[in-house]
């Protein structure tokens, strides 16, 4: 998280230049730990300061997302199968 660009800040400041009143903050996280909890929260009210007529909301992590993830799963697994089965 720490690595990654654009940061979060930067991310949430060009979709305000792009013109958006509102941002949804998705975590990238298979899990709720301690980013998703607490540090991106902070980031994110921290940046979110700079921006008063913006509002902003912070979804819970893919992770929480697991039918999705699940069918995901099977519809790459559905794919490779009928690749194969082509290339045959």
């Amino acid at each position: 998280m720490e690595l990654a660009e654009p940061s979060i800040p930067t991310a949430y400041r060009k979709c305000v230049e792009r013109g958006a009143s509102h941002i949804i903050c998705h975590p990238y996280f298979l899990s709720p730990g301690r980013h998703v909890q607490k540090d991106i929260p902070a980031i994110i009210a921290g940046v979110a300061k700079e921006f008063p007529d913006v509002t902003y909301d912070i979804t819970p992590p893919l992770g929480s997302a697991q039918r999705q993830i699940v069918e995901l799963i099977q519809e790459i697994v559905e794919k490779k199968k009928k690749e194969d089965s082509q290339s045959e």
